[in-house]
């Protein structure tokens, strides 16, 4: 998992965190913020910063509540995502080969043009855009 420290510690909570470099915090449900992830591999919880064009790589992360996050263009490499709500998320362009999506909510999800190959789903994709590029 590739994380870093939080260089600017205004920054808000997920959902109302800076979906760009601005540090501050939403009046509204932005979809980006600081989200305690639990680390499968290393057994502790890890900071993750949730926003579009993230680097998750290898994230192992689950149970949480991500719904309306918005991720969009993140590269999330071998990242397992798994018992996660994700409804509504803007998944839009994500890099998610050889990741795991099971048993994450994905209802209604923006899953248009993401790379999915040898992604394992089992899930709910009830309403999820799933546009591909032909």
């Amino acid at each position: 998992m590739t994380l870093s420290k939080d260089p600017h510690p205004s920054n808000a909570d997920f959902p109302h965190g800076s979906c760009g470099d601005d540090h501050a915090y939403a009046a509204t449900n932005t979809g980006c913020g600081w989200v305690n992830g639990w680390d499968y591999y290393a057994v502790e919880t890890r900071r993750v910063y949730i926003k579009p064009n993230a680097e998750l790589i290898d994230a192992r992360i689950g149970k949480l509540d991500l719904s309306g996050a918005n991720l969009s263009g993140a590269n999330l490499t071998g990242a397992h995502l798994t018992n996660n709500n994700l409804s509504g998320a803007k998944l839009s362009k994500v890099r998610l080969n050889t990741g795991d999506l099971s048993s994450s909510n994905l209802r209604g999800a923006d899953l248009s043009y993401a790379n999915l190959f040898r992604v394992a789903m089992i899930t709910d994709l009830t309403d999820a855009d799933l546009r591909v590029r032909t």
